[in-house]
């Protein structure tokens, strides 16, 4: 199995929950949340998709980006064959307030809270692959 994530924290939860329920993972990769990625969450899946021995992917994405999107379309044009399970966390962002106007993670939340709200709309009652909005 091959599984990347936005979320550092949050892989190692993953990484346990794969351990106990697989054969094992060949590779996990937390690439983080920075506004200027080294790699994205797509670059690392299509580098599993090319490892004969990775058998099936895995990907946890964050409200917030793009590269959700990307995976979508890559699924779409069939980039990525292996099966993907993919899970994209904060899509409840809007039920929380920011704690302080100074805290950089709160002014993101805020602004991404109305682009996920805007993005998650149309999808309603739809197949699981989104429409890139740009």
């Amino acid at each position: 199995m091959g599984f990347v994530s936005k979320s550092g924290g949050l892989s190692n939860e993953a990484y346990n929950i794969i351990a106990r329920n697989t054969d094992g993972l060949y590779e996990g990769i937390a690439i983080g949340g920075d506004t200027y990625p080294g790699s994205t969450l797509l670059d690392h899946l299509l580098r599993f998709e090319n490892i004969p021995e990775v058998k099936m992917l895995v990907c946890l994405g964050e409200v917030g980006g793009v590269g959700e999107y990307e995976i979508a379309e890559a699924l779409r044009n069939k980039k990525i064959a292996k099966p993907l399970v993919i899970w994209v966390t904060g899509t409840c962002t809007k039920a929380f307030k920011p704690k302080s106007s100074l805290d950089m993670q709160a002014q993101k939340l805020a602004v991404q809270r109305k682009l996920q709200t805007q993005r998650m709309q149309p999808q309603r009652g739809r197949s699981h692959y989104p429409k890139l909005v740009r």
